[in-house]
């Protein structure tokens, strides 16, 4: 994560409250429950989220690896 992040868009999210297609369905909206109980608001493009799964997906394990 880049060290320039403004640390007001910084939060620890603990539930993720709605996931919608909006703007005809050119754009996520997710709506997720702050640490603290406020909620939160998150827009992208399908070109964004595309791209949040992909970095996500590259990340995290694969969990067939150790299945045999």
């Amino acid at each position: 994560m880049a060290s320039t992040m403004p640390e007001k868009d910084v939060f620890s999210a603990v539930r993720v409250i709605e996931v919608a297609l909006i703007d005809t369905g050119r754009t996520i909206a997710v709506q997720l429950e702050k640490a603290g109980g406020e909620r939160a608001l998150i827009l992208m493009s399908l070109a964004v989220c595309d791209d949040l799964l992909r970095q996500l997906q590259q990340g995290l394990p694969d969990p067939d690896a150790d299945a045999g």
